[in-house]
């Protein structure tokens, strides 16, 4: 057993504790700010908390409708501190988690009292579960402790050498925990940290007169956060580094432009009533983007409308540009029906192949505001079965097993012939759920002169934008 996570090491004699002091003092810094980012990742709002959205959007009289509306107000921020703290979960389901940095790290039992561990510079530390708890093995492979608590982990030096996690180096801490047989590592973080490495994925930096479409996603990335973080809260953290909420890679993803678009948008929200909106967005819209509404069945929201994807600035849409405005795919008939039978299962009750029979034609029944699928009608031997809205996308899925690009669908060609060499063609526009931002289109907008505050206006229409640090 390692003597930092025993309750027996407070017991030293003051003669060791001189000896130590020198290496412990480095350590109270970031201690400090671990139990801060505890605090307020639990829910705590002290006095000095930053102002909610509603109050900074009371503070200005600008109407987002309004041309002039050039730039939120700004508002001077003394320090860090104001900035929401956020849990992001990278790892749910790990069967080893691996720890390291550079400079050297520090780990230890969450609220316990004892001193940490330290793990020297460039060696790695692995956790596994093992019997009630996780074992920790250092570098040389020595078991050094098994433990039942929650773990927290950070770099000695967060700002040139993060700590790396399962290879990915991260900005902040690390909560680490064990579910079941598996494995839990959160990444305690600032909101414009995590940033920092979700707008590079999300969107990355094309070129420069992609500028304004940059610092747009970075607005529409923080605004989202705002509005679904702690949706997870249940299972100990804020949101999950994939795409069910943003995709997150941490350090190694950063972008010096998206940074600095970051930066230039510090603080920045879109709101609706009172409350961060959810700004979701997209790839490519096709020409047109959809509401909440058409795509997923849910209730219409008034800044998410269906918007054409132009001005008079261009001739057809702003996303034109995006490889993927228009595409089509091709499937045997065999394959098609073999992609069905293994996604109909898990969407249509009671489907089966024996019970349908084989695939006799496919069309197009409804559509939506924005022209995307409402109903599409698969038409069998001995039955039917209609998609519609996103469902589209994944009950259809591309002959290398990526979902259809988009439910904005152009064309359906069902050609039958003898002898297997029957095929299906289906031709659309765009890619995503077509939702809020449209990324491509952004770009086409930057380029067209645009600031990223019209951008934001022209997709989310009727929320409001304004510093809330």
């Amino acid at each position: 057993m390692v003597h930092s996570l025993r309750p027996e090491h407070r017991r030293r004699r003051p003669a060791i504790r001189a000896l130590v002091a020198p290496l412990i003092a480095p350590l109270i810094a970031p201690l400090i700010a671990l139990l801060a980012v505890l605090a307020l990742a639990g829910g705590a709002r002290g006095s000095d908390a930053p102002p909610s959205v509603e109050e900074v959007l009371a503070r200005t009289s600008s109407d987002p409708d309004s041309a002039s509306f050039a730039a939120p107000l700004r508002m001077q921020v003394p320090d860090r501190s104001q900035i929401p703290l956020i849990r992001v979960a990278v790892a749910t389901g790990a069967e080893e988690i691996r720890i390291s940095s550079p400079a050297g790290a520090w780990i230890g039992r969450h609220r316990s009292g004892y001193r940490p561990s330290r793990i020297e510079a460039g060696e790695e530390w692995t956790l596994r579960p093992s019997g009630n708890g996780i074992e920790l093995r250092d570098g040389a492979g020595r078991r050094r402790a098994i433990v039942s608590d929650t773990l927290f982990a950070f770099s000695a030096d967060p700002e040139s050498a993060p700590l790396a996690v399962r290879g990915a180096p991260y900005h902040g801490q690390f909560l680490l925990w064990r579910s079941g047989e598996r494995l839990v590592a959160v990444n305690v973080i600032d909101l414009e940290s995590y940033l920092r490495g979700v707008v590079p994925l999300e969107m990355g930096f094309l070129s420069p007169e992609a500028y304004e479409a940059v610092k747009a996603q970075a607005v529409a990335a923080r605004s989202y956060t705002l509005a679904t973080m702690g949706r997870w809260r249940h299972l100990g953290y804020d949101l999950v580094s994939t795409v069910e909420d943003q995709v997150y890679g941490g350090v190694a993803k950063e972008k010096p432009a998206c940074n600095q678009a970051i930066h230039d948008t510090r603080g920045v929200v879109l709101a609706y009533e009172g409350s961060a909106i959810r700004a979701f967005y997209s790839s490519t819209c096709g020409g047109t983007t959809a509401g909440p509404d058409e795509v997923w069945g849910h209730k219409p929201v008034d800044y998410l409308r269906t918007v054409r994807d132009k001005t008079r600035r261009v001739d057809d849409s702003f996303c034109e540009g995006s490889p993927r405005f228009r595409w089509s795919e091709e499937w045997t008939l065999s394959a098609f029906e073999s992609m069905l039978d293994k996604n109909l299962k898990r969407g249509e009750s009671g489907w089966s192949r024996a019970r349908y029979g084989a695939l006799r034609g496919i069309a197009i029944r409804d559509r939506g505001e924005s022209k995307r699928v409402a109903a599409l009608r698969l038409e069998f031997e001995k039955g039917k079965v209609e998609l519609g809205g996103d469902e589209v996308r994944w009950a259809i899925r591309r002959p290398n097993g990526e979902g259809l690009r988009s439910a904005l669908l152009t064309k359906v060609e069902f050609s039958k012939a003898s002898k297997g060499r029957s095929k299906i063609r289906i031709a659309g526009r765009g890619y995503g759920h077509g939702v809020g931002l449209c990324q491509f289109g952004a770009y086409g907008m930057s380029k067209a002169g645009y600031e990223y505050t019209q951008i934001l206006r022209f997709y989310y229409r009727g929320a409001r934008m304004g510093h809330i640090y």
